[in-house]
């Protein structure tokens, strides 16, 4: 051996980690990550919901203040929406996960922009009806209410479903929007009798009530559908199948 070549210590060679090569994030830390987007989509589940709860009150009576903190609780929901968002994009660039922890990252981004475009239903309901829904009679402002409490009901139990790993809760949504679809179809009935039997006797005002109703039930019957959309992510989630509910799809490789 040369006098100016050094013997290979392969102890200290394996001990020397190259400078720009970082220790990976551990499993735990990924749980902690998850675990903490869990509680934030429930956070903003139940806001969304309440936001809704807010809402039988307006669709009836005229008080500007009231639909103004519904559209400013808005923001709230907006803010809380694009923390969930930036927090699954670190989460993915941070720890790259795969399979059922992918699924779950990305039912988790989903679900948030679902929730959002609910609570943007709630303000564009608000936003039309005025609270003048009153004097069209009871019966249209009945059947909207109950509308809009379905649809807060799917709501919330498609996120109950999603976070629980209920798929059985998460397949009673579709009934559910059936019903919401059912009452729709009862809400445009009533709407229409009314136009073509009462439409010589109606202000101008009235008849724009009629219309705005209509539009109302259209969002509402939206709203559900987003629902609806939440519970399918459940599904995706608990049993790696990407479908929409009520069709066959083949199962996704874990």
């Amino acid at each position: 051996m040369s006098k100016h070549t050094e013997a290979f210590d392969p102890e200290s060679h394996a001990s020397a980690a190259p400078p720009h090569v970082s220790t990976p994030p551990t499993r735990l830390a990924l749980e902690r990550s998850m675990d903490s987007l869990e509680a934030e989509t429930t956070k903003l589940a139940g806001l969304v919901v309440q936001l809704g709860r807010r809402l039988g009150p307006a669709l009836q009576v005229v008080e500007p203040d009231a639909r103004h903190a519904i559209i400013d609780a808005d923001d709230e929901i907006d803010d809380l929406d694009s923390r969930i968002t930036q927090h699954v994009v670190e989460a993915i660039i941070r720890f790259q996960p795969v399979a059922s922890d992918l699924r779950r990252l990305l039912a988790y981004h989903d679900t948030t922009l679902h929730l959002e475009r609910i609570a943007d239903g709630i303000v564009e309901v608000v936003t039309i009806a005025g609270g003048d829904l009153a004097v069209i009679g009871p019966r249209p402002v009945e059947l909207i209410t109950q509308m809009v409490e379905l649809a807060l009901g799917m709501t919330s139990d498609a996120v109950t479903a999603l976070t629980n790993r209920d798929a059985d809760m998460a397949r009673r949504v579709e009934p559910a929007n059936v019903e919401l679809a059912g009452l729709s179809d009862v809400l445009l009935d009533e709407l229409a009798t009314s136009l073509g039997t009462l439409q010589d006797h109606r202000s101008a005002q009235e008849l724009r009530r009629v219309i705005e109703a209509s539009r109302v039930g259209g969002v509402v019957q939206r709203c559900g559908e987003h629902a609806l959309d939440i519970a399918e992510q459940a599904l995706f989630l608990i049993t790696g199948e990407m479908k929409e509910l009520g069709r066959d799809s083949a199962p996704v490789a874990d």
